[in-house]
């Protein structure tokens, strides 16, 4: 239902934009607060109809798709990218490929000849070779279900009395239309034939098995992505298989035109800290153990950390953090290195570098903390991956 009003219009779009994390909650005021919390996001979009507004829909999507491509960035391989998506709900990825669908239609209009190497482009076709594996892996063998038990059904539908009995009216229904001549009775005749065949016992049984099919896919649809919903198997089909591939090199293409270099992305943007000690930064972050691969690894590091000399990192087992201090560009730095688990996928995990730069009378100035990509436990690229975290650190010679 679109605003009617002007007021309104305005009280809507205030709505829609605290929904989508546009407006800060404390310019905010309660009642547009309530309305955002009393109306799903499709309520609110219904409201909107003007050019002005649907801009400020689109502002969703835009960050719905930078989520999206932050998720890739620190996923070191496809398939670290695809435990990445555990959690997340198919019908969102769903609207980010509409999203990415449309931004390149816009971008080369419909049918018009596509730069296979846009990084847009490819990552649309990323967004659809991804859901088409993900969805139709899911629904194929439920329809198929449905039809196998329909045609099974059909056969023993038709056997019944009721069936019989429906087919016997059906007929004398039909016989009475064409030998009536009064247009007003053939009428009625008529609209009784057609109410009859709706409840056709056979098609009436097919639309009860669609209905609760429907239902099913649309739950799937709008809950959490599971692992088994996105891990390969041994009784994929053959189409599941391909999409799978398709996505995969969609993937990798865009690693390989450094539109998310690994490289790069090894280290998220570096995050500033306020309004918190040093020390409570670290205690907030709980780390878990470094294995021995990793020490010895931490340990060749030592030399040219921070862009100095060397550095003795101090290896503290009770809070599992690595310290260290540095005196570089004229100020003292204290370093802490953890390993943590990662908070979007509990199965993965990041190293992460928290930094106090503190003046001559060892007073703070000022923290940061940056994050790797994230990593599996048990792969073998994790050392890469902290040895390339140590490395950037390195060379932003902070």
């Amino acid at each position: 239902m679109p605003a009617k009003s002007e007021k309104q219009k305005r009280f809507m779009k205030a709505v829609l934009d605290f929904k989508i994390g546009s407006e800060p909650s404390k310019k905010t005021s309660q009642q547009v607060k309530d309305a955002a919390k009393s109306m799903t996001l499709k309520q609110v979009k219904d409201f909107v109809n003007s050019p002005i507004e649907k801009e400020t829909v689109n502002k969703l999507n835009e960050v719905n798709i930078e989520k999206f491509e932050s998720t890739i960035n620190k996923s070191n391989n496809f398939e670290s990218f695809m435990q990445n998506l555990v959690g997340k709900k198919l019908n969102d990825l769903f609207n980010i490929d509409s999203y990415a669908r449309l931004y390149v239609g816009n971008q080369y209009g419909i049918g018009g000849t596509y730069n296979e190497e846009d990084p847009k482009v490819i990552l649309s076709d990323f967004l659809t070779n991804l859901t088409n594996y993900i969805n139709f892996r899911k629904v194929d063998p439920l329809s198929k279900q449905l039809d196998d038990k329909s045609n099974e059904s059909s056969d023993e539908i038709k056997k019944t009395s009721e069936y019989k009995d429906w087919l016997d009216k059906s007929e004398k229904l039909k016989q009475s239309y064409f030998s009536e001549k009064d247009p007003n009775k053939k009428r009625l005749i008529r609209k009784d034939l057609i109410s009859h065949r709706s409840n056709n016992p056979v098609e009436k049984f097919y639309m009860d098995n669609s209905k609760t099919l429907h239902d099913i896919v649309k739950n799937f649809h709008n809950s959490p992505l599971t692992v088994d919903d996105i891990t390969p198997s041994p009784n994929d089909s053959d189409s599941d298989k391909t999409a799978y591939k398709k996505a995969k090199k969609s993937f990798e293409q865009l690693k390989k035109l450094k539109y998310i270099n690994e490289a790069e992305s090894t280290i998220s943007t570096i995050k500033k800290v306020k309004d918190k000690t040093f020390t409570e930064l670290i205690d907030e972050n709980n780390g878990v153990p470094f294995d021995e691969k990793e020490l010895i690894s931490l340990q060749t590091k030592q030399k040219g950390f921070g862009g100095i000399g060397r550095t003795k990192f101090t290896l503290n087992t009770n809070t599992n953090e690595i310290k260290a201090e540095l005196f570089t560009n004229g100020k003292n730095k204290r370093c802490v290195i953890k390993k943590l688990i990662d908070e979007d996928a509990k199965n993965l995990y990041n190293y992460a570098l928290f930094v106090e730069i503190v003046d001559e009378n060892n007073k703070s100035e000022n923290m940061f903390y940056m994050l790797s990509s994230n990593f599996n436990n048990e792969n073998s690229l994790k050392i890469k991956t902290l040895t390339d975290f140590i490395d950037r650190f390195n060379s932003y010679g902070i």
